[in-house]
This record gives structure tokens, C-alpha cells and sequence, in this order.
């Protein structure tokens, strides 16, 4: 009845220990507890590709370091089972593995006893002996070995390449735009780069995993397509996205200009004029100087996109002229500003004009002496002028009054004929 019964249980447990050879050999479930293996299982029947074997142990530490394994294995007889066999258990193990999982197999009588890490590292803990004989000892160990799979390398990069396409009638072809990646932390610090108009841009050196695509602001003339997708990154292989910026049509086809004049100093006249100009791409008003009268703003409207220059023509000497902003961008539909100032200066006045030292006069040129008169030849005679009351005198006055009667008697005679007067006139002057 012993003998059978004994048979009975070997053959249960053989057959018991063959179904977990199989078990052991097809699944990979974990196991909080040793698992009695008929037979001599070898860590590749137990799906390992790594061993560590260790035949007829003595009494002792046992160490390996290899292929992402470190572990201490420590031989020697469990308190409880002393006698008749020595060397029957493992009594200490110290394992730290990067694998993701490993067992200890102890052989020793017709079976073994597979002990398999949890799912966290651990593993049972000591005593690890084979399976017990028939009397309830654990038989001397014969060999043990440590089983384990090399970690697989991890997971090679890969990458995200990302096209902006940029429609619309008008959009223009050199504009700037930021796209980001937000997600699984790439190996390089930039997270962000930047296409200049249409193209292609590729992320490069990113862990596996999931990644979301994103364009930052490209302003309100947008609309963006494809900016918040979600994108997986697989190893060693390249991901794509696509963003697209449609151009909206504007309510507006030009932009403006707005020059604020401002006027400081001391004594800075209030009303003086100032000619503004904007000098850049054709605008599409032929006004591009304008007069601004004091501190004012004056605005020039319907310019087409495009850098322009505001510049003030001289307003003299009495000023310093500052420009803010003196190169402006002008786009469609917004208003751009900047700020001449002119500073009033006070002029110094001139210091007084020295005169020029006076030309000093030639000397004056001595005038030649007077010839000397020549003595006439001849001295007249002196004649004695008539004295008053003398006869003379009477006479001249006795001609006077006789012509004065002729003259009287004449008058008032008839006119002779013409040859008359003129003999008479002859015969009285002595002229022909």
C-alpha cells in the first residue's frame, strides 16, 4: 500500500512537473513562488537567451556581471534541513538586472525548481532549493543557473518633417513663420524653428512617441490648417505634418503712414511750416511730401506694402531735427506711425566786425609853378570918364531925349510899306 502510494505520487508529480515544463516553456506569466520542473530544464527551454551555470556547488558566494546582469548567489545548508544533505539550498541572493526579467532554476534529484522574478525585479525570497525527495529534505544542490534576456537596445530616433504651404491670392512668398513641437522631449534644445515662406522643415533626434505640432501666430491676415495635430514619432523612422496658412482676403488693399510733428525749445515759434516726404515703393497717391504747421500730425494714405523712409526737408539752421522710427513697414490695412521732433535753437549772435585798416593816400603830386605873364607891348591910354554936369553929360541926355521923340512920332504916323521899315531900319542900324 506504501510502495503504491508512494508510485502513485511520483507519477502525479512527474506528470504534474512535465505539464509545468510545458507551461514554463509557452508562457511568460510571472510566478510569486517557485515552480517544481521535472527533469533538467535549461534556461533557452525556459525562453532566456542568457545563462549563468553553476555545477556542484560547495558552500559559498557566487557572482556574475555581465550582459546588463549584476548578482550574488550565496550556497549553503538551510537550518532546517542539515542533515543527510549539505549544500541544499540557496541562502542569499543580491540581483540587480536591467533586464526585464530573469530566474534562478535549482537542480538537484530527478527535478528542479524554477524561481521567476516579478513583475518588479524581486524575487522570492531565500531559501531557493530543488524540490524536496520523498523523506521532506531538499536534496544537495547539483547545479543552479541564473537565466535571463539581455535588455533590446533602446529604441533608435526618429524624426518629424513638417511642410508649410502658404495660399491665398496675394500671400506673400518671404514671410517668417514658428513652428513648434510640443510633446516627448526631443534630444536637442530646440523645440522650435523657424520657415521663411513655403518649404519644408525637419525635426530632428526625437525620442519615440507622441508629439503635437504647433505654428505660433502668424497674425490675424490667417487662417492655419494643421497646427495642433497630434503626431507619433516612431523609431528610426520619419513622421510627416503639414501646416497650411490660407491668406484671407483683406478689407483693405493699402496701408498708411501717420507723422506726428513735435516742436520744443525755448522761444520755438508756433506756426512755422515743416515739409514731411515718404520716400519707398509707389504709393498709390502722387503725394509724397506733405506741410505739417507747428506740432501737428499729417497722415499719407494709400501706400502699397513695403519699406518706406520719413524724412523732413531743411527747416534751418534754427532747428535739430530727430527721427523715431525713421524707417517704417508699411502693410495692408494698418496704420504705422513715427516722430519727427525738431529742436529750437537759439543762434548766437556774430561777434562785430573789425574794420579794415584804411588804405594810406599816395602823396599828393606838387603842381608846377605858374609861367609868368608877358608885359603888354603896348599901354593904353588912359581916358577920362566924363564928370557929372559937364557937357558931356548934357549931351548924351539931349541924344537921349531927341531919339525918344523920333521914337514917339513914329508910333503914331501910319506903317510905311515893308521895303520902307526895312531901309529905315538899315540906314538906322547899319545892317544890310
Amino acid at each position: 500500500m506504501n510502495t503504491f502510494s508512494t508510485r502513485t505520487r511520483r507519477g502525479a508529480a512527474i506528470l504534474f512537473s512535465g505539464v509545468l515544463v510545458i507551461a514554463g516553456l509557452t508562457l511568460t506569466g510571472e510566478a510569486t513562488a517557485g515552480q517544481d520542473v521535472a527533469g533538467n530544464p535549461t534556461c533557452s527551454d525556459l525562453g532566456y537567451t542568457h545563462t549563468y551555470k553553476v555545477e556542484s556547488p560547495s558552500a559559498g558566494t557566487y557572482t556574475v556581471d555581465r550582459d546588463g546582469m549584476t548578482a550574488g548567489l550565496t550556497v549553503g545548508t538551510h537550518a532546517d534541513h542539515t542533515d543527510p544533505n549539505p549544500n541544499n539550498a540557496i541562502v542569499g541572493h543580491d540581483i540587480s538586472t536591467s533586464a526585464a526579467g530573469y530566474a534562478v532554476v535549482v537542480k538537484g534529484g530527478p527535478g528542479a525548481i524554477v524561481y521567476r522574478s516579478n513583475s518588479d525585479g524581486s524575487l522570492q525570497a531565500p531559501p531557493l532549493h530543488a524540490p524536496a525527495v520523498p523523506s521532506g529534505k531538499w536534496p544537495t544542490i547539483s547545479h543552479f543557473q541564473l537565466c535571463w534576456n539581455e535588455p533590446a537596445p533602446p529604441p533608435g530616433p526618429g524624426r518629424i518633417e513638417v511642410t508649410k504651404v502658404v495660399t491665398g491670392d496675394g500671400a506673400p512668398a518671404g514671410d517668417d513663420y514658428e513652428i513648434c513641437l510640443e510633446g516627448s522631449a526631443p534630444s536637442t534644445d530646440q523645440q522650435c524653428t523657424t520657415i521663411t515662406g513655403r518649404g519644408t522643415t525637419t525635426f530632428e533626434n526625437l525620442q519615440p512617441g507622441e508629439y503635437v505640432v504647433i505654428e505660433t501666430d502668424p497674425g490675424p491676415n490667417y487662417t492655419v490648417d494643421g497646427s495642433g495635430d497630434t503626431i507619433v514619432v516612431e523609431s528610426e523612422a520619419t513622421a510627416t505634418a503639414t501646416v497650411t496658412n490660407t491668406l484671407n482676403a483683406p478689407t483693405e488693399e493699402f496701408g498708411r503712414v501717420e507723422v506726428t510733428k513735435v516742436v520744443t525749445g525755448e522761444g520755438a515759434p508756433a506756426d512755422d511750416p515743416y515739409e514731411i516726404c515718404l520716400t519707398g515703393p509707389t504709393p498709390a497717391t502722387t503725394t509724397t511730401c506733405t506741410t505739417i504747421v507747428g506740432a501737428d500730425t499729417a497722415t499719407f494714405e494709400g501706400l502699397v506694402p513695403g519699406t518706406y523712409e520719413v524724412t523732413e526737408t531743411d527747416p534751418g539752421a534754427d532747428y535739430e531735427v530727430t527721427i523715431a522710427d525713421a524707417t517704417v513697414e508699411v502693410t495692408i490695412g494698418e496704420t504705422t506711425t513715427a516722430t519727427v521732433t525738431n529742436e529750437f535753437v537759439q543762434q548766437q549772435s556774430l561777434p562785430p566786425t573789425v574794420p579794415e585798416t584804411p588804405a594810406v593816400p599816395e602823396t599828393p603830386t606838387v603842381p608846377e609853378a605858374p609861367t609868368a605873364a608877358t608885359a603888354p607891348t603896348e599901354v593904353a591910354s588912359e581916358t577920362s570918364l566924363p564928370t557929372t554936369g559937364s557937357e558931356g553929360g548934357i549931351a548924351v541926355i539931349a541924344t537921349i531925349l531927341v531919339a525918344a521923340g523920333i521914337a514917339l512920332m513914329l508910333l503914331g504916323r501910319p506903317r510905311a510899306p515893308r521895303e520902307l521899315r526895312r531901309s529905315s531900319y538899315q540906314a538906322i542900324s547899319g545892317r544890310p
